[in-house]
C-alpha cells in the first residue's frame, strides 16, 4: 500500500512540474543512446537527489530521492535529430499484486535533455503550449483528457513527428523557464 501512496504522489509532482504524460514511449530501441555523463547522482535546488545507474542494454535506472522518501524509473535517453531526450518510465515491480494495484497506469514523461559543464537541465514540454494548441486545432495529436488533464496516447512515432517539430521552439520546451519546467541538476555525491 505504501508503493501505491509514493506511485501516486511521485505522479502528482510530476504533472505539478509541467510533464506531459504519455502512454507510450517516446522512444524505439533504434533511437536509444548511451551518453556516461549522465551516470551519477545529481541535485536540484531542493536538494531531492536524482541517482542514474547503467541498466539492462541502453538503458539507465533512476532513483529519485526526495525528503519523503525515494522511487526508482527506467530511463532512456534518446537522440530525435539534433536533440537527446530522456523518457521515464515508473518501475512496478514493488506493487502489490491487488485488485486496487491493477487499475493504476503507469505513464512515460520526457524531457529535453541538455548537458552544460557539471549540469543536466531537464526542459519538460509546455503543457499549457500543448493543451491550447491542440484546442485551437493547430496540433494534432493523439490525446483524450482525463479529469480535466492531458494525456496523451499516440503512438511513439507520433509523438516523435510532435516533439521533433517543437523541439527548437521556446514555447514548446521553454529553457531557462521559471514555472517548474525546467528541472536544473548538478553533480553531486550520494
Amino acid at each position: 500500500m505504501r508503493r501505491i501512496f509514493w506511485i501516486t504522489l511521485i505522479g502528482t509532482a510530476l504533472a505539478g512540474l509541467g510533464c506531459v504524460p504519455t502512454l507510450h514511449p517516446l522512444f524505439t530501441e533504434d533511437d536509444l543512446v548511451f551518453d556516461a555523463r549522465i551516470i551519477g547522482a545529481w541535485a536540484d535546488e531542493d536538494e531531492d537527489t536524482w541517482a542514474f545507474e547503467k541498466s539492462s542494454g541502453q538503458g539507465y535506472l533512476l532513483t529519485l530521492t526526495e525528503p519523503k522518501g525515494s522511487d526508482t524509473f527506467d530511463a532512456h535517453l534518446l537522440q530525435l535529430g539534433a536533440h537527446q531526450f530522456l523518457d521515464l518510465y515508473p518501475r512496478t515491480e514493488n506493487l502489490d499484486d491487488t485488485f486496487y494495484d491493477s487499475h493504476l497506469v503507469p505513464v512515460h514523461t520526457f524531457y529535453k535533455v541538455i548537458f552544460e559543464a557539471a549540469t543536466l537541465q531537464l526542459v519538460a514540454m509546455n503543457p499549457d503550449w500543448l493543451e491550447e494548441r491542440i484546442e485551437n486545432g493547430d496540433v494534432e495529436v493523439a490525446h483524450v483528457w482525463r479529469e480535466g488533464d492531458l494525456l496523451l496516447t499516440a503512438p511513439t512515432e507520433e509523438l516523435q513527428e510532435l516533439v521533433l517539430a517543437f523541439a527548437d521552439d521556446p514555447a514548446a520546451f521553454p529553457v531557462g523557464d521559471t514555472e517548474s519546467l525546467v528541472i536544473e541538476l548538478e553533480r553531486t555525491t550520494l
